[in-house]
């Protein structure tokens, strides 16, 4: 027969409630900002504040970036552009100098190779928007 002891410890029963809160973004929940200005009087303004500089700051960069990728784009045209046209008038002319296979591998090879960069590079970025997409 158990002792008055272990039949206490056996009827015992232990009741744990746990309680957990989470949020995402840059702001914490309103009852949270509340609980910050009853410490801290203003602190829900500040944090306000300190989430709209980093917003602007965020946004700034983000327009910083597009406008680095359009103009790199840009500069990108422009120097393929100049390499076709650079490798057709070489080409060309060592054609009309007499140098036919020297000519033709100079000229086809230069816009062959603007062709390949400029598949590959549509293919890389169509890849890179699938997985962004996929991401989402």
């Amino acid at each position: 027969m158990p002792s008055n002891r272990s039949r206490s410890l056996l009827q015992a029963k232990t009741t744990r409630i746990v309680r957990t809160e989470a949020y995402e973004g840059p702001l914490p929940s309103p009852e949270i900002l509340a609980r910050y200005n009853e410490v801290c009087p203003g602190a829900a303004e500040r944090i306000l504040v300190m989430a709209e500089n980093q917003a602007r700051h965020r946004q700034g960069l983000e327009a910083e970036v597009i406008r680095s990728r359009t103009r790199d784009s840009r500069c990108g045209i422009f120097c393929g552009l100049a390499i076709g046209i650079s490798s057709i008038v070489c080409g060309t002319a060592a054609v009309i100098w007499g140098h036919s296979w020297a000519g033709t591998f100079i000229g086809t090879g230069g816009v062959a190779g603007l062709v390949g960069v400029f598949i590959h590079g549509t293919n890389s970025s169509r890849a890179e928007r699938e997985a962004k997409a996929s991401q989402n």
